[in-house]
């Protein structure tokens, strides 16, 4: 595998116990939105929460794509923390939330923020070749004119959750 050349990251976290959802969704809006008006290197293309109780726990995701930067942007991320120039975002989201995993992903296709609406999302463990996937999930666009692929990752390595794969696919 070559250099990482750009990556998406994402964070899959639940509600804390005994925090008011009214609460939870306020301070993850207020401290995701904020670092991404406040950090332009990062990009939230998505927030999203499992609905129906459909997919696996967590219930919440949000995933960041950060197009000119690949390893070296986790590195960043940490010198900003233990700074404390991301506190009043990172220190929101900490308060009312546990990440209870995350993970570093290879973007197939160029991500699009999509933050409202329906999402549908899929997650895969690649049986060939990445290029498969990507034709893949290009024939079934095809198909499917009202889908737009907000994310098409796979996982670098074993940074991040089983199976690797992770479409989200947005209604239009």
């Amino acid at each position: 595998m070559g250099a990482v050349m750009s990556l998406v990251y994402i964070e899959y976290f639940r509600q804390r116990f005994g925090v008011e959802l009214r609460e939870f969704h306020a301070s993850i809006l207020k401290g995701l939105e904020g670092w991404d008006a406040n950090f332009a290197q990062d990009r939230l293309i998505i927030m999203a929460a499992r609905t129906w109780r459909l997919g696996p726990q967590p219930e919440y995701l949000a995933a960041w794509y950060s197009p000119a930067a690949g390893f070296e942007r986790i590195d960043q991320w940490e010198q900003i923390l233990r700074s404390g120039g991301g506190d009043a975002y990172e220190l929101t989201v900490q308060r009312v939330a546990n990440i209870t995993s995350a993970g570093c992903y290879e973007p197939l296709v160029e991500p699009l923020a999509v933050r409202n609406g329906i999402h549908y999302a899929e997650f895969f463990r690649v049986r060939s070749n990445i290029v498969s996937v990507r034709n893949l999930y290009q024939r079934r666009l095809e198909h499917h004119p009202r889908l737009k692929l907000s994310l098409l990752g796979h996982r670098i390595g074993q940074l991040g959750p089983d199976p690797g794969g992770v479409p989200f696919l947005g209604l239009a």
